[in-house]
């Protein structure tokens, strides 16, 4: 299978190695800088998966390249049918960059972005019925010195967004599907995967929102309990908004938002302070964008909540003003 990964970051470069493993034929798209880097260095993992892959440049044809090999390139102008599309772009980064492969016809489109508008935006570009939905909970961190570290071999899950026919989608993913597994990365394919992706939405503005309000990370956050509480109100806020829409959610692995809606809070708070210790050095992405000086998701993440929430007159004030606040990081447009 070719498969073509949008974005060269930690994620991007994660999947190459582990769908080259598989014998996928890899094409990662990227920035000038990070083709540049990885074609001279190639892509190194370490933590909890270790390898050392190296990383060619793109030949004449997306054809061309070898079954377990990664190239990479700036952009892909052919217009040719390939396997599939991964993106691993931020969510604000994502309609940009799908200008670099706008002439590409994939049997399959899965994007990773957090928050609630990806799947709106590769149905615009590439039609609906190449469009399944994705979340991945992998854990993976660019170091200093490019290194990829996986802190965690999260579960994958890809699915239908609707239900109309969906066998051919489900066929093409089995590919990624069997890959992540086969190299003890759980993956699967989840009927209801628009419950998952908003299970993840909704964990996502309540840990992005209080570890870029506190500045900390998330076992300090867990460590004190106004804090916890703070994280369990952002995430009320937002689980109301999928009530209200008629969207169940569901406990995925790391991400218990069942469990932390029916359960007692002193429970739940005794359970995360008891937890800090294993979370001490774990900061969230958008925490550290924030530090890097970075634009953030927030639109997507939190934004795109209080959109459907404005669509049902819901009034998530908690949400609201976490949303300013964190407007506030990013350059507000003149």
């Amino acid at each position: 299978m070719d498969v073509v990964i949008l974005g060269a970051g930690s994620l991007g470069q994660t999947f190459a190695v582990l769908l080259a493993r598989h014998q996928a034929s890899v094409i990662l798209v990227g920035t000038p800088e990070s083709v540049n880097r990885l074609v001279q260095k190639g892509i190194v993992l370490d933590g909890k998966d270790q390898a050392q892959v190296p990383v060619y440049d793109m030949p004449a044809s997306i054809k061309d390249v070898k079954p377990g090999q990664i190239v990479a390139s700036t952009e892909l102008a052919e217009d040719i049918s390939i396997g599939g599309v991964i993106a691993c772009t931020k969510a604000h980064q994502l309609r940009d960059a799908l200008d670099r492969i706008s002439s590409l016809r994939p049997q399959l489109v899965i994007g990773f972005q957090n928050g609630l508008t990806k799947d709106a935006v590769l149905s615009e570009r590439f039609g609906q019925d190449v469009v399944a939905g994705a979340v991945t909970i992998i854990g993976a961190d660019r170091q200093e010195d490019g290194t990829i570290y996986i802190s965690g071999r999260g579960a994958t899950f890809i699915g239908p967004l609707s239900t109309v026919s969906s066998r051919h989608l489900e066929e093409s993913a089995q590919f990624i599907i069997t890959a992540l597994n086969e190299a003890n990365y759980p993956a699967e394919w989840r009927s209801d995967i628009v419950s998952v992706e908003w299970s993840k939405a909704v964990m996502a503005s309540a840990t992005f929102g209080i570890a870029v309000l506190t500045q900390s990370t998330m076992g300090k956050i867990f460590s004190r309990e106004p804090w916890t509480q703070g994280f369990l109100d952002l995430l009320e806020d937002a689980a109301s908004v999928a009530d209200s829409l008629q969207i169940p959610l569901c406990d995925l692995p790391g991400f218990p938002v069942q469990y932390f809606r029916t359960e007692s809070r002193e429970v739940i708070t005794r359970r995360l302070r008891q937890a800090s210790e294993s979370l001490a050095t774990v900061r969230v992405s958008m925490l550290q964008d924030v530090m890097a000086g970075r634009s953030l998701e927030v639109d997507e993440v939190v934004g795109s909540l209080i959109a459907h929430a404005d669509s049902v007159h819901l009034a998530v004030p908690r949400l609201r003003f976490t949303y300013r606040i964190l407007r506030g990081f990013s350059p507000l447009p003149e």
